[in-house]
């Protein structure tokens, strides 16, 4: 579990790297469409940005605030380079309010160390092949009541990798008012996605609930998810029976059981070494081996006399 905690706090370094001398950029003071070049937010932004060719923005600490709700559809930052980057080499950079917090449409774009909390249907998508979704964090998908589904991070093309990344509160859409299915979704390698990556991710829900998914692997399959630590998911994974997949050495802890949740749902690849905690069912896999599972009851961790760093919390889960 180190490596968690390792990738959780080089996100910003890797940003600096990437971009270079932020000194340089030009300060983006109002939403609106820019071209390509280096930016950097010179304050709060209250509206949408969109990047037509390559970009590089740093938050600088700052948020964009999409200032929508309900169903609306639109993107709090919309990348349409290749090799496009947003960051943040402050810390406290947010994109939040939005259907969507930011798009990727460039191959090769990334989100390096972005808060995406508070967005109504995804916190970011990666349409594009080869994007990233490097550190950062996701959650509270809420607000949008055409579909249930609440998505973290959707995948839907080639080689995407989200890692690092700390996901909080991922439920199905409270506000919802038909009668399809959906879930709450930290991942989802969308159906035509393949050969998708989840590493080094800490999800947290709250509390267990039915319909709530760590990630979901579609029909393009051979997805890796490795080293990752899942908490109160009723399914914590299912990936579609294609490709050579790899779903090894995650840990995951139920509070509670509601009929119907278990631990990774798999009949092709490679799942091992996988530990599941309160779970009745650990795993379904043709393929599967060195999986744990632990009954019984689930004691909470004791609050601590003093506030907890992001880094004693991962460890605590992971004893």
């Amino acid at each position: 579990m180190r490596s968690i905690c390792v990738a959780i706090f080089i996100s910003v370094f890797l940003f600096i790297i990437s971009v270079g001398n932020t000194l340089a950029a030009t300060a983006i003071t109002a939403p609106g469409t820019y071209t390509a070049g280096d930016y950097k937010l010179g304050g709060n932004i209250s509206g949408v940005i969109v990047f037509n060719g390559t970009a590089h923005l740093d938050l600088a600490g700052y948020t964009i605030n999409a200032g929508s709700s309900g169903n609306t559809v639109d993107f709090g930052v919309t990348m349409n380079g290749a090799n496009s980057i947003i960051g943040d080499s402050i810390g406290g950079g947010k994109v939040t309010s939005a259907y969507c917090g930011i798009q990727l449409n460039g191959a090769g774009s990334k989100i390096i160390g972005v808060d995406l909390s508070n967005n109504r249907y995804m916190g970011c998508w990666l349409h594009a092949d080869d994007c990233s979704v490097l550190g950062g964090r996701i959650g509270y998908i809420a607000g949008y009541t055409v579909y249930k589904y609440a998505i973290g991070v959707q995948c839907d093309h080639a080689r995407p990798i989200v890692d690092g990344v700390r996901f909080d509160e991922m439920y199905f859409q409270a506000g919802y008012t038909g009668t399809e299915a959906g879930e709450g979704l930290a991942v989802n390698f969308a159906g035509q996605c393949r050969q998708g990556t989840m590493k080094n991710c800490v999800c947290i829900n709250s509390k267990y609930a039915k319909n709530t998914y760590g990630f979901f692997g579609g029909s393009g399959g051979g997805h890796i998810v490795v080293n990752n630590i899942f908490i109160n998911f009723w399914r914590v994974g299912a990936h579609d029976n294609s490709g050579t997949p790899n779903l090894s050495h995650n840990f995951a802890k139920a509070d509670a059981y509601i009929a119907g949740g278990q631990g990774i749902s798999c009949n092709v690849g490679t799942v091992e070494g996988n530990m599941f905690y309160g779970y009745e069912r650990a795993v379904s896999s043709g393929r599967s081996h060195e999986n744990y599972i632990m009954l019984g009851p689930v004691v909470a961790p004791q609050p601590a006399s003093a506030p907890q760093t992001q880094t004693e919390i991962v460890l605590d889960l992971a004893r």
